[in-house]
């Protein structure tokens, strides 16, 4: 996967190169996965991240620690205890194996504490790194960056962007097709001189104007 996207990214290269050397057009690239390897603040960012990850797991450890304690306990004076006392001591078991797997998630799962604090740390390096590019882009006249570890235009001065324009072209297109329909529908809607006009077939195998492809 990581091949065929550099590979994309290379024919990208290219093409937008020659549509740009007319113009005399500079093109550059980044890997935003070697900046964030070498970026100062993203190290720092990767040191704090790990801490808060070691504090996370020990908390989980801990826990565990006490559901293996209640097991041990369990299976040792299970012999000795009433019916009661061990429904109790299951009971307990079972709501500390809830709260383990309810800490689990609230830290590791999709929404968790831990995808938070990794966005929290990333966003201001994401923004610093937006605005370098920016400040590169404009000191060394570049008119398109983009990124090697994604593929992705990543900075791109304004006058290139024709989206309004290829949104004008699809509209001015869907109102020719539009036109051109309305047109041959009425050609087999309306009767002519030389073809009496029939009602329309109670067949049902028959096809109707509306069922056209």
């Amino acid at each position: 996967m990581k091949y065929m996207r550099k590979s994309l990214f290379v024919i990208l290269l290219l093409v937008l190169t020659t549509m740009l050397l007319a113009d005399k057009d500079k093109v550059g690239y980044i890997d935003s996965a070697e900046i964030m390897k070498l970026s100062k603040d993203a190290q720092e960012a990767q040191t704090i991240f790990e801490n808060d990850q070691r504090a996370w797991k020990q908390q989980a450890d801990d826990i565990r620690k006490e559901v293996t304690d209640l097991k041990d306990e369990y299976e040792r004076k299970k012999y000795m205890m009433l019916d009661q006392g061990k429904e109790e001591a299951l009971k307990k078991i079972t709501e500390k194996e809830t709260e383990l797997e309810q800490f689990l998630q609230s830290i590791f799962g999709s929404n968790g504490k831990a995808a938070q604090r990794n966005e929290e740390l990333l966003e201001p390096i994401h923004n610093k790194l937006r605005d370098a590019i920016k400040t590169v882009a404009d000191d060394n006249g570049f008119s398109i960056i983009l990124d090697l570890s994604s593929g992705a235009i990543v900075y791109a001065i304004p006058g290139i962007n024709v989206t309004d324009q290829v949104v004008a072209e699809m509209d001015i297109s869907t109102g020719d097709e539009q036109d051109i329909e309305f047109e041959t529908d009425s050609k087999f809607n309306q009767p002519s001189e030389s073809t009496p006009y029939a009602p329309p077939s109670t067949n049902p195998y028959e096809s109707k104007p509306g069922d056209r492809e």
